[in-house]
């Protein structure tokens, strides 16, 4: 079986009504799976959410739902007959509904799981269960309940506009990113259902999730008492500059990278400037050399600018809108561009950022019609649509049987982890958080930035709550690859596992020997994921890259910041976006495997990943001829729809009307007629009003009184606020843990819960701690052969080197 059909058969019923939930189905559907969307009579509210130019649906609906086919059912009927007719050869169900509605449809999370045998991915705002799981939400205070609105924009937005309130990234990002982690969930979920023959139900709140993408910031702020805020957001030196046509993000941090750009702008003088000569004078003398490279960007293009330094070395992005997302030539080369076509249109698609075997994912048919055309209304009754046959297995295999836990479903997968930073070790941490044993190979002589980023005055590479944040449940493995028996070692390793996964640059691999190509002899059902800026087999040699590139590049930077103000910089968590795909790939792939196929390799474009979270944009702009636009916490014609100031230092609530009875209600609790508001100017001067209101008020009572009515709306939450909140510790999503250097530790766990259980969560692991026990597991070498391999330097155990002056960067 083709690793990118690795569903291909595969039924997966999407209950329509949340964005989020369509999106989870579209990436399932994008590898092959069979999906059907039930619509309501009169169609899903998302066809008419937003802009829709010459189409007779949104360019939201568009872009979440091609490759579909839709039926029709009254969900709030329990005699409509459709649903069940269809659970009866459903494999994945994906949907919203609260425990009562399920109950009205005489379902519910067990029946699902163990009646019908069914995956059950629940995706809402808040939560199937918690306190707050019924509280209404939408992206506007999900977003701003999951940590990161406090943070943005930063940088030269936060300069110019530091009194006004933070924004939400992107348009639909945390439905998105809700989507992408159902869609892990589901694939895992569907791995164990091959090896024990029962269903599970897995529970994701948005707001978790939103916090999770936040982790390597919220848990510094966690256990150190700090309230990071859009002040503290931008770099030491270099960031974001404009240019004649938009805006560059640049990042020299290291010595080389400062090299590179200092020569490409006709400044070799300065690579020795005492000023700048060493990170510590840069970051110094940061407003200077600030200066420099504005006054040079200043009379150039963007491109032009990317053009000329990109290809010395300099980490540098430009900022993509929609008509360069859509003509990128590298994106065209290697398949993250597809044609679909509907409804008399043929338009342009992103797709997520994958190559399989280096071919990319099949490209996808166009969009379901409107309810008046769908199959169930042509022929009447229960829909016909599959036949009742299964193809999964009732009997538990090998493996797992019907013992292997729910909460656990990767037990028995052995990852071998060779990435650094944030984007790599965030996949990983994922799959660890699901049972799979992860080994990280590591070593002192070139170790993990984040491990050289310690958070007291103590130095030492296991210090760090930034490692921590990413590097939960794995085990460390110290191998010396510059000598050949540790490259030996490490090739051993390889043999031994299921699945590699790398966020190295283009080449590294190769020279290790350790691609697909040359693993498959020695063990052909491993599976290889290769993280990149912008992924192998384009035009795009290999540049480099960090999340603020790949959030330029990708077009979110774009779409984030004030409506008159500069494209802002989505930092850490822009990373951690990029794991998250990375990981529904590599489950792809192992569950190709599963069913029959073999191991492959599967390259991933960070860049292309970022682009996916803004898909419906590119959509947009081939609809309607306008280029989609930064619009703060705006939504298209949703209003208020925005972020005010509270009683208090930099407190801020954010109040969100779905529709005119929102608005009244919001009206009447806070005693203004909102509704005569109608023009531009006649809503500016409403939102004085509000947040005059606001302003007089603590934050927790504007909160409880909108609450009351039934209004979306939230505090815009820091780590403090995260730490409290009833509802995020019920859902045990914070847990606390002994970190054997750092001490009682609190930290952002798995941002899910299956069968109603959360992951078992353990500390980062000391750099060689799992040294002897893992080689000795993995390979069969005795305990002298391993002693031999430290007396040569191959391998290192249980260290607490000290870090090197300026090795860290941020």
């Amino acid at each position: 079986m083709d690793s990118f059909t690795a569903l291909a058969g595969l039924r997966v019923l999407e209950l329509s009504g949340d964005i989020a939930v369509a999106y989870s189905a579209k990436v399932l559907g994008e590898f092959g799976a069979d999906v059907v969307k039930v619509e309501p009579p009169g169609g899903d509210w998302v066809r008419g959410f937003g802009p829709t130019g010459t189409a007779p649906d949104s360019a939201v609906f568009i872009y979440t739902n091609t490759g579909k086919r839709t039926v029709v059912a009254d969900l709030h009927d329990p005699a409509d007959p459709t649903v069940p007719a269809l659970l009866a050869a459903t494999d994945i169900m994906i949907g919203s509904a609260s425990a009562q509605e399920l109950e009205d449809r005489g379902l519910s999370p067990h029946k699902l799981a163990h009646d019908y045998g069914v995956v059950y991915v629940s995706i809402r705002p808040y939560g199937f269960s918690g306190p707050g799981a019924g509280r209404p939400g939408t992206e506007l205070d999900v977003f701003h309940a999951g940590g990161e609105g406090l943070l943005l924009p930063g940088g030269l937005s936060y300069e110019l506009f530091p009194d006004r309130p933070p924004v939400k990234a992107g348009r639909h990002l945390t439905d998105y990113d809700a989507g992408n982690v159902g869609a892990f969930l589901a694939l895992a979920l569907t791995m164990r259902r091959l090896e024990t023959g029962v269903g599970a139900f897995a529970d994701v709140s948005k707001q978790d999730v939103a916090i999770s993408l936040g982790r390597v910031t919220i848990d510094r702020q966690l256990n150190q008492g700090i309230r990071a805020n859009r002040a503290d957001r931008g770099y030491d030196y270099g960031g974001i500059f404009p240019c004649l046509d938009g805006y560059i993000t640049v990042r020299p941090t290291q010595d080389a990278f400062w090299a590179s750009l200092a020569t490409g702008i006709g400044r070799p003088d300065l690579v020795d400037d005492p000023r700048f000569a060493t990170r510590g004078a840069r970051e110094t003398n940061a407003a200077a050399l600030d200066e420099i490279i504005r006054t040079w960007c200043a009379t150039r293009r963007a491109r032009d600018i990317y053009d000329q330094l990109a290809p010395l070395g300099t980490p540098i992005g430009y900022y993509s809108d929609a008509p360069a997302l859509l003509t990128l030539e590298h994106a065209a080369k290697r398949g993250d561009l597809s044609e679909v076509t509907a409804a008399g249109l043929s338009l342009v698609v992103p797709r997520p950022g994958y190559t399989f075997g280096g071919r990319a994912l099949p490209g996808p048919a166009g969009w379901p019609p409107a309810p008046a055309t769908t199959e169930s209304a042509q022929v009447g009754g229960p829909p016909r649509i599959w036949s009742v046959a299964l193809e999964l297995p009732r009997q538990p295999s090998a493996r797992g049987g019907r013992g292997l836990p729910a909460r656990d479903p990767l037990t028995g997968i052995r990852v071998l982890d060779l990435t650094w930073v944030a984007a790599g070790p965030y996949t990983t941490e994922l799959l660890s958080m699901l049972g799979a044993e992860v080994v990280k190979v590591e070593s002192s002589a070139q170790p993990d930035l984040f491990r050289q980023m310690p958070d007291n005055d103590e130095a030492g590479l296991n210090r760090s709550a930034r490692f921590n944040s990413v590097n939960l449940n794995k085990q460390s493995v110290g191998i010396n690859l510059r000598v050949p028996q540790g490259r030996a070692l490490l090739h051993r390793l390889a043999v031994g596992a299921d699945l590699i996964v790398s966020n190295f640059r283009p080449g590294v691999l190769e020279r290790l020997n350790l691609t697909y190509d040359d693993l498959k002899g020695a063990n052909p059902d491993v599976v290889v994921v290769c993280i990149s800026s912008a992924g192998r087999g384009g035009t795009d040699p290999g540049y480099a890259g960090y999340a603020s590139i790949f959030n330029s590049m990708g077009g979110l930077g774009h779409l984030t910041g004030y409506a008159d103000g500069p494209a802002v910089e989505v930092r850490d968590s822009v990373d951690l976006r990029t794991g998250t795909v990375a990981a529904v790939g590599a489950l792809a792939a192992l569950l190709a495997r599963r069913r029959g196929g073999a191991g492959t390799a599967v390259d991933v474009s960070a860049q292309q990943a970022i682009t996916g979270l803004v898909g419906d944009s590119v959509v947009e702009y081939q609809l309607v001829g306008r280029v989609p636009w930064r619009a703060g916490n705006g939504l298209y014609d949703l209003w208020p729809y925005g972020v005010f100031p509270c009683e208090g230092d930099d407190e801020w609530v954010a109040i969100a009307a779905r529709d005119a009875r929102d608005r009244d209600r919001i009206s009447a609790v806070l005693g203004l007629d909102l509704s005569a508001a109608v023009s531009e100017d006649e809503r500016r001067a409403a939102e004085s009003g509000i947040a005059t209101w606001t302003s007089a008020r603590d934050v927790t009572e504007v909160v409880a009184a909108l609450h009351a009515v039934d209004v979306p709306a939230t505090k815009v939450f820091g780590g403090d606020d995260i730490l409290h909140d009833e509802h995020v510790r019920e859902r045990g999503l914070l847990r606390e843990l002994d970190h054997p250097t750092l001490g009682p530790q609190i930290v952002v766990g798995a941002p899910w819960r299956i069968d109603g259980e959360v992951a078992p969560t353990a500390p980062a692991p000391a750099l060689g701690q799992d040294t002897v026990r893992v080689v000795q597991s993995w390979t069969g070498l005795s305990a002298a052969d391993i002693a031999e391999l430290i007396d040569l330097g191959a391998v290192e155990t249980d260290t607490d080197v000290a870090i090197t002056p300026n090795a860290a960067e941020g």
